[in-house]
């Protein structure tokens, strides 16, 4: 992607408006959104995560890396895993999560950002 990932921005613009980051935080939301409606959990929702399509002002958002994605319709999750600091709580129980767990990740960003 043009516009690499959203860390390596956040390193060099230091300041979002709130517009921008309404932007940045729907997309994401709705790359979720259409994620978790076809049964999927990303797992590893972060900032080196989400690529942007070019450098211009409101660049386009998409979902990266689904190396640790896993169908959670047929399956309980229980596999702990995911970036140290964008983890939901529940990953580090003993018990079964869900896919909401990407829904903390994202809260992370929007935190960050």
């Amino acid at each position: 992607m043009e516009g690499g990932d959203l860390y390596e921005k956040i390193k060099t613009k230091r300041k979002y408006t709130e517009k921008e980051i309404f932007w940045i935080f729907l997309q994401i939301m709705k790359g979720l959104d259409y994620l978790h409606s076809r049964g999927v959990a990303h797992r590893d929702i972060k900032l080196q995560n989400m690529l942007l399509t070019s450098h211009a002002k409101n660049p386009r958002v998409k979902i990266a890396d689904f190396s640790l994605a896993e169908e959670f319709r047929f399956t309980k999750m229980h596999i702990k895993c995911g970036t140290p600091g964008f983890m939901a709580p529940e990953i580090f129980s003993d018990e079964f999560y869900d896919e909401k767990v990407d829904i903390f990740s994202a809260g992370i960003i929007l935190y960050i950002l």
